[in-house]
């Protein structure tokens, strides 16, 4: 880089000035691993005590056990918090991710969709559609769609 190559001459913030270049971009220095905060390893109950995540794991996994559970992170959580487990729901999805315990997602429909109806315009006589295009396209130019 040519800030490193005359640094020894001129110093480095009028060499980035001539260059026109912040002062950020030089001094950056790219960090290995992942961003942000580590996971926590114990999750607190209301009574003030901690617990370890694999027993939050071994809950997840007794109320997913039951019969004609289909949960998905949501009501596990509200689950969780019953049973006095101050967790949030980020916290359990992670750890479902992490054990492969999340339902698929399931995408609803509304319904059929209707979209533009009657597009083909049938012609009763010869050059119709264009007397049709031509007319509607007057009539929005003037903004009298009633009169047309």
């Amino acid at each position: 880089m040519i800030v490193s190559q005359f640094k020894h001459l001129v110093p480095c913030r009028t060499l980035l000035s001539w260059m026109d270049m912040p002062g950020s971009v030089y001094y950056y220095r790219n960090k290995n691993g992942k961003r942000g905060a580590k996971p926590s390893t114990h999750t607190f109950k209301l009574d003030g005590s901690m617990v370890d995540n694999q027993v939050v794991i071994e809950e997840i996994k007794d109320i997913l056990s039951q019969e004609f559970c289909c949960y998905g992170y949501e009501n596990v959580t509200q689950e969780l918090r019953k049973q006095e487990y101050y967790i949030n729901e980020k916290k359990v999805y992670r750890l479902m991710n992490e054990q492969n315990l999340l339902l698929g997602k399931v995408i609803r429909t509304s319904g059929k969709r209707n979209f533009v109806q009657h597009r083909r315009i049938q012609a009763s006589y010869p050059w119709n559609i264009f007397v049709w295009t031509l007319n509607t396209s007057m009539c929005m130019q003037t903004n009298e769609i009633t009169t047309c």
